[in-house]
Order: structure tokens, then C-alpha cells, then sequence
């Protein structure tokens, strides 16, 4: 456990770079533990006053409980167990996790240190906090939700554990004498330099004669910028952001009067003077309620007369998808000018980080008539006395979070210490739902292509069979395809691509769309979502959607890409359809979770019958890093699968892979990547005792009604009990394995009958053992291990061992009543 701070960096006042160190008085929270590090909160009050610059500035403090989302965590911390302190400042992008998940993580004893008043955070092995960082921020919407306290070091894959800020605000008003907008101060500097070479550092020159005070962006920094210029003379007028291929946003103030044909747009250049791609304007629409006297709505959007070609030069920025009221750390970027007096516009790209404060503090800074000028639509940035926006960066983007939340409208200029006031809000997504648009008839939206010669089916290319009942919602489908990876990537993926979503009901679909007011979805659409930056793009139209192994549509349209809307896809049920393509076959090919997963196909548990879709919602196939199949294992929870340790036991977590949700290994799913394998602390390799072992997946598995848990059963079961047991093991000693899930029905043992009918092998047998038996011909096999032992949908055993196959003799189980109480340590 690393733990090296005794004060920690929440409170009045740090140590501000290349002015020396502060010194002051320091206050802990009373009820701290040095022991359980419960409370592990102190402020620390400075002897002087900090002045505040652009490297030096106050965070809010988090009064809400953060239970998810990503986050950010920053320090001094050294870069892993044995590496030394990094000059200079780290940062890491983070996940928070329920508090639950968290302590089902750690081993008991770290669990208890897991209270109510701290926030965990999880990121990918090799990834994570370490000696040094205590005290440290996470930071999350602007503001500070938790302080570095303790965790495993270092970037093992363990959650890191901070204390929660929202448990300690009446503390620390009580002790600071704070309002509830208490402050924390963090020094962001990313290159650290000593006071006395301050001025002279490089980095320093940087932050001097700027778009007031800015500084200059690089090639690639902002591919989203754009500058709108007069046609003839090729002069800037004003900054836009590119949306997508087609559209920019930019202020209606710079775009009023204006015609296609005397405007152009550059896209991808970072110099006035150079580079770039010059477009002329197809339409330019301002918005309807823009009102030139007073700025309010100014807004518009404008199409090129041609499609831009999207590179690392040339980006869409995503529209903000929640709503900024004040917030640090913007990024406004433009050409302005860089100070009032220079009517010369700087050749380069600038950039400047800002605040985002209230519309009332903003109203309160500004005298009459330009208070009554701060509408609900806009938001107001602030920057020190020497920095903001000037002439020439009107229309020119606000982002926050990697999202585009406002266009620079107008402010006092330049850099005299007054807000600037930016146009956003809800009113850019009513103004673009009536521009971007697509308006093809969507509703039969299916073709049928007849090919010259016939297909050869192999292992690689088979027919997959028509869906034979509706898709409801909430069910686990995948979407396969070379369509574009991201909006921004103009050239289809050279491997094929499939991503898991699920499907929602048509009134959500709907409903999801009703700002757009886009296209209709009709009963024959089925609709997928599943989150934000996971999705079909461009040219995966007419791909696959398969569930369970049968196809149930062809993707249809989109808002392109994955920016948090459904996709629509064409049910391929719907009568009309089925009407014409019913003798039609379609094929997929190489499926990245495919056919490697199988050896011969059409092979089962030997006797077995073929499982039927929602026979055995719980049952996983774990794979290697190639997607061979290993064994089953039963779906314990959303992080779990329970299988057999001698399937585990020895392998490599992060190099093997749970699927679920599918009866077929042919069929492509989700590979979730393992974690941890934790096998029974008394099991015995020769004997096959306590033959168990966890499974824990890097990331939760969606839980759908194609993937559920089973419960285990507490019961201790006994002789002639008729249970079912499920598998893609072989049909016969040194078989492939069965390409579809069987299950067999069996009849459970006595131990003494059990050892008797094993002859030799007898003396295995254990209290942990569960023998069954049905006849020659029908039993478990390779391929079988860590299967579930079923009973009233309880799991009762886990396929251990048995003599190979199917020959007549009784096949082990590990008895579940007997490891439970183990397993319910970690579930």
C-alpha cells in the first residue's frame, strides 16, 4: 500500500512554482485513522496570500456523490514501484467505480478501508497511482471530487482509493471559514522550472502576445478550427468549428449580410498564411431568431460545396452533450487579433485556457446595456486582466471536455478583465436538427444481390440463418463491418469490425430523436444503442446485425458517428421482407470471434443435445489470446465466471478472454479480457479437490437477456437427482469441439457408488466431489471443464474431471455446496 503524505494538498493554499514554497499552518480532520485512513482529509493555510495567474488558479469543490464517468487524477508521484519522483507533473485519465465494486476487488482486509466518504477509481494494469501521490486532485466536470489517500501500488490493476471531497465540504467551510464554493488551489503546470529561469524558460516566452495572452497551437492541435475569409483578397473575418464533412458552425454576427459566393472556409490550417483546404459555401443559415442589434441567437451553420476530406488535419468536434454552467479549463482557439491596438491578425493558430462562470456573476460584471445581453443561450468565460478574445475570433470555438459548448460572440475588448460571452446552449442542437439532414426514403430500406457464381461454403464463409421471431429490446446484438472507425477517419477500417450494442424499444427510439425531429422509425426498424463512441459509421450500411447466432437485420442509418443517438437498422422478420429474401442466402465472412473458436464444426457433448436461445443465459466459453475455446464457465455476476482450476490454473488473466451470450463459438461476440484468475486455496492438483476458480473480467459484462448470472445453490445434493449439465466439449477422445452448446441430462451419484464405478481412479474422489451417470454413449469431455452442473436454475457442481469419453463411468463435479461459502468472498 502506498501511502507517503502526512498533509495533504486540499486546502487554502499549495506551493506555487518558480515563486517558492508557501508555509503556513496545517488542520486534519479530527476523526482522521492513521490506521484505517478513514477521514484522510487536512488543510493547509498558507502564511501569505497566493497570487493567482494563468498557472495558478482555485478549483471548486465537488458537493454531489460521484458514482461513475471518467475522470482525472495529477501528480508527482514516481512513474511505478521502483522508479523515481518525474520532474514533471503527471496525469491520468481515470474511471470511477461504485463503491461495492470496489471492495469486491480488494482482499477483505483493504475492503474494510473502503468507507461511505471515499471515491475508488479503476484504470487498465500498468496504469494508476503511486508513492508520491498522495494529496493528489481527481478531477471530474471542473471540479474536485476527491484527494489521493491509499491504493496497491503501483498500476496493478487495483482500484485506487481517494477521499471523497462532497463528505468533508462542512468541514472544511467550518474550518476554512469558506463559503459552500470553497476553493482548492492546484498549480497544472506540465514543465516545472525553478523561479529565477522562469522568465527565461521557453515554455514562459510561450504565454506572451497571444489571442490576448494565448498561445500558439501546433499542427494538429485543433483540426476542428476553421477560418471563414473574404472571397476576393483571401482576408480572415472570423473563426468556425467543423461538424462533419459537410458543416461548420460559426457566430450569425460574422456570417450576416454575407453570400456564398464572396465567403470562403479554410479548414485544416494552423497559419492564416498556409496550408489548409480552401472551400467555397453551398448555403449559409443563420439563425431565424438571430437579432443583429443585440447578438442574441448568434448562431448560424454553413455547408461547403463540396465534401471535406477528413484526416489528423481535419476533425469533427463533437456537440456538448451536457449543460456548462461553470466550469475551469476550457480551450477558446482562434486568428483574432492580439491586442486592440494591432489591427493585424497573427498568423498563427492561438489558443487560451478560460473559466466559465455564471450567467449571474457574468450579468453582475457587466454594466447596462450589456447585462440584459447575457441570455439564458449564451455562457460567459473569464480569464486575468491581458487575456480573452479579441476582433477576428468571432464564431470560433469554446470546448470543454473534448466538446464543442459554445462560439465566441462578442465581449468589451480586448483582455480589459471582462467576461467574454459566448452563444450556446440547447439552441444549436434545434438549429442543426433542421439543417443536417438526410431525407431518403429509410422505411424498405433492404436489397437482395443475386451473384454470378456460387458461393463455396468452408469455415470461413457460411450462410447464417434468417431470425425467426421479432427482436425485443434489451437484447445483446452485434453489428459487424469495415464502415469508418470514427467520424474523423476518412478511409474504411482495413479489418473487419464488430462492436456488441443492444437493442431498445422503438418508443425509445424515438423519443432519443426527438430533437433532431430526423427520420421516422417504422415497426419494421429495429433500433440499437449501447453508449457514446460505440456505434456504426459510414460504410457499414447493409451489414450484419446477429443475435445469437441469427440474423436479425441490415444496418440502415445514423447520426454519424457514435455520437450518442441510435443506429436504425432494417429488421430482416418484418413480413415484406421475409417475403423476399426468405430464399435468399447471406453470408458473413471471417468474423473476427469466428471459426477459430471451433475445431470441426457440428460436434457436441458426447450424447448431447443442441441448447435452444435461453436455455443457458449464464454460460461463458473462455478462450486464449488466439480465440481457441478452453473450457466453459458459468456467469457468476457482471465482473465473475466461475470455471475449474485445472482450466485456469497456471494461465495468463490478461491473455485470456470470457464470451458470452451466444450458443455458438462460430459466432462473433464481445471478448472480455480477464483480470485476475483466482484459484481455490486448497486445490489439489492430483486429486482434483476444490477443483474452482474465479474469472474476473478487466470491464463489467452488459448484462442483457442473453447474459445473466446464475445463482449458486447452498444445498448439499444427494443421490438420484436428475440435473442437466452444459458444454461445447468434444464428442469423442481427442475431438474438436462443438460448434453449438449441447446439454445432457444426468443422474447424480453416491461418493462411495462413484469411486466403486471409477475402479483405479477411485481414491480421487472427495468430500468436494459430485458424480453423475446416465449410460454409454453419453457423458462429458474435453472441452467441458468448468461447465455448469445445473439444478431448478442453480448451479450445484462444475465439470472437473471424468475418464475419457463417455465410456460408461461416472463423470466429477466439484461440489458446490462445498466451495461456496469461497466464492461468496469475491462475488
Amino acid at each position: 500500500m502506498f501511502r507517503l503524505s502526512v498533509l495533504l494538498t486540499i486546502g487554502l493554499a499549495v506551493s506555487a512554482l518558480g515563486n517558492g514554497m508557501y508555509r503556513g499552518r496545517a488542520s486534519s480532520e479530527r476523526s482522521y485513522n492513521a490506521n484505517t485512513l478513514a477521514n484522510d482529509v487536512s488543510l493547509v493555510q498558507t502564511a501569505s496570500f497566493i497570487t493567482y495567474t494563468a498557472a495558478v488558479q482555485p478549483i471548486g469543490l465537488g458537493t454531489n456523490f460521484v458514482t461513475g464517468g471518467g475522470a482525472v487524477a495529477s501528480g508527482w508521484g514516481q512513474l511505478g514501484a521502483n522508479v523515481g519522483i518525474p520532474n514533471h507533473l503527471q496525469f491520468l485519465n481515470t474511471q470511477i467505480i461504485t463503491l461495492a465494486d470496489c471492495r469486491n476487488r480488494h482482499t477483505t482486509a483493504n475492503a474494510n478501508r473502503v468507507f461511505d466518504h471515499t471515491v475508488c477509481t479503476l484504470s487498465p494494469n500498468g496504469q494508476g497511482l503511486c508513492m508520491g501521490d498522495s494529496g493528489g486532485p481527481l478531477a471530474q466536470g471542473g471540479v474536485v471530487h476527491g484527494i489521493v489517500s491509499w491504493g496497491i501500488p503501483c498500476g496493478l490493476g487495483m482500484p485506487d482509493v481517494f477521499a471523497r471531497v462532497s463528505s468533508f465540504v462542512g468541514w472544511i467551510n467550518a474550518n476554512a471559514g469558506l463559503k459552500v464554493a470553497a476553493v482548492l488551489i492546484l498549480a497544472f503546470l506540465a514543465v516545472v522550472v525553478s523561479g529565477e529561469l522562469a522568465t527565461n524558460d521557453p515554455k514562459y516566452q510561450q504565454w506572451k502576445g497571444r489571442i490576448v495572452g494565448g498561445r500558439y497551437a501546433q499542427d494538429g492541435d485543433f483540426p476542428y478550427q476553421a477560418s471563414f475569409r473574404t472571397a476576393t483578397g483571401d482576408m480572415h473575418i472570423c473563426g468556425g468549428a467543423v461538424l462533419n464533412q459537410q458543416w461548420v458552425i460559426t457566430a450569425a454576427s460574422c456570417m450576416f449580410g454575407r453570400t456564398t459566393t464572396d465567403t470562403r472556409v479554410v479548414v485544416g490550417a494552423y497559419r492564416l498564411s498556409q496550408g489548409g483546404f480552401n472551400l467555397g459555401l453551398r448555403r449559409i443559415i443563420i439563425h431565424p431568431n438571430f437579432a443583429d442589434a443585440t447578438l442574441a441567437n448568434d448562431v448560424a451553420v454553413v455547408r461547403v460545396s463540396s465534401l471535406m476530406v477528413l484526416s489528423d488535419a481535419v476533425q469533427g468536434v463533437q456537440l456538448g452533450s451536457y449543460y456548462v454552467n461553470v466550469a475551469y479549463g476550457a480551450l477558446v482557439s482562434g486568428w483574432g487579433r492580439i491586442e486592440f491596438s494591432n489591427p493585424q491578425f497573427p498568423d498563427n493558430l492561438q489558443y487560451i485556457a478560460v473559466n466559465v462562470i455564471s450567467q449571474l456573476e457574468c450579468r453582475a460584471r457587466f454594466a447596462a446595456p450589456y447585462d440584459a445581453r447575457i441570455y439564458d443561450s449564451t455562457l460567459c468565460s473569464s480569464s486575468p486582466i491581458g487575456q480573452g478574445t479579441c476582433l477576428g475570433d468571432a464564431g470560433s470555438p469554446l470546448v470543454h471536455g473534448a466538446e464543442l459548448h459554445g462560439i465566441v460572440s462578442w465581449g468589451i475588448p480586448c483582455g480589459e478583465g471582462y467576461p467574454d460571452v459566448i452563444q450556446a446552449r440547447a439552441y444549436r442542437v434545434r438549429l442543426l436538427s433542421d439543417v443536417i439532414r438526410t431525407h431518403a426514403d429509410t422505411l424498405n430500406d433492404v436489397a437482395i444481390v443475386r451473384t454470378r457464381w456460387s458461393f463455396q461454403f468452408n469455415t470461413l464463409v457460411f450462410p447464417v440463418q434468417m431470425a425467426r421471431e421479432y427482436t425485443p429490446a434489451n437484447r445483446a446484438v452485434l453489428a459487424s463491418g469495415w464502415g469508418m472507425t470514427m467520424l474523423g477517419m476518412p478511409k474504411p477500417a482495413d479489418h473487419l469490425q464488430y462492436v456488441a450494442l443492444r437493442t431498445i424499444s422503438n418508443e425509445e427510439c424515438t423519443q432519443r430523436f426527438t430533437n433532431l425531429k430526423n427520420r421516422e422509425v417504422s415497426p419494421s426498424n429495429i433500433c440499437t444503442y449501447s453508449r457514446t463512441a460505440q456505434g456504426t459509421c459510414m460504410g457499414d450500411s447493409g451489414g450484419p446485425l446477429v443475435s445469437d447466432g441469427e440474423l436479425v437485420g441490415l444496418v440502415s442509418w445514423g447520426i454519424p458517428c457514435a455520437v450518442g443517438y441510435p443506429d436504425v437498422v432494417r429488421s430482416v422478420f418484418a413480413p415484406s421482407t421475409m417475403a423476399r429474401v426468405q430464399q435468399a442466402v447471406l453470408v458473413l465472412s471471417a468474423l473476427l470471434v469466428a471459426t477459430s473458436a471451433i475445431g470441426v464444426p457440428d460436434r457436441r457433448i458426447v450424447g448431447g443435445i443442441d441448447a435452444v436461445a435461453g436455455d443457458a443465459p449464464w454460460m461463458v466459453s473462455l478462450r486464449n489470446s488466439i480465440n481457441s475455446h478452453l473450457c466453459g464457465g458459468t456467469l457468476l455476476s457482471n465482473r465473475f465466471v466461475l470455471s475449474s482450476a485445472n482450466c485456469l490454473s497456471g494461465r495468463i488473466a490478461t491473455a485470456t478472454m470470457a464470451v458470452a451470450g451466444t450458443r455458438f463459438l462460430n459466432t462473433a461476440a464481445v471478448p472480455y479480457w480477464g483480470l485476475q484468475i483466482i484459484t481455490h486455496p486448497n486445490y489439489n492438483v492430483n486429486t482434483l479437490e476444490n477443483d474452482v476458480a474465479l474469472f474476473q473480467t478487466a470491464l463489467p459484462l452488459l448484462l442483457t437477456q442473453s447474459i445473466q448470472p446464475l445463482a449458486l445453490s447452498a444445498d448439499v445434493i444427494g443421490v438420484g437427482v436428475r440435473a442437466r449439465v452444459f458444454g461445447w466439449g468434444s464428442t469423442q477422445t481427442n475431438g474438436g469441439n462443438s460448434n453449438a452448446l449441447q446439454f445432457l441430462n444426468v443422474n447424480t451419484l453416491s461418493n462411495d457408488e462413484c469411486a466403486s464405478f471409477l475402479g483405479a481412479e477411485g481414491w480421487r474422489i472427495g468430500s468436494s466431489s459430485l458424480c453423475t451417470l446416465t449410460r454409454e454413449g453419453q457423458g462429458i469431455c474435453g472441452g467441458d471443464e468448468g461447465g455448469a452442473l445445473v439444478l431448478d436454475n442453480y448451479a450445484i457442481g462444475v465439470v472437473s474431471w471424468g475418464v475419457p469419453c463417455a465410456v460408461g463411468r461416472p463423470d466429477v463435479f466439484t461440489r458446490i455446496s462445498s466451495v461456496r461459502s469461497w466464492i461468496l468472498n469475491f462475488v
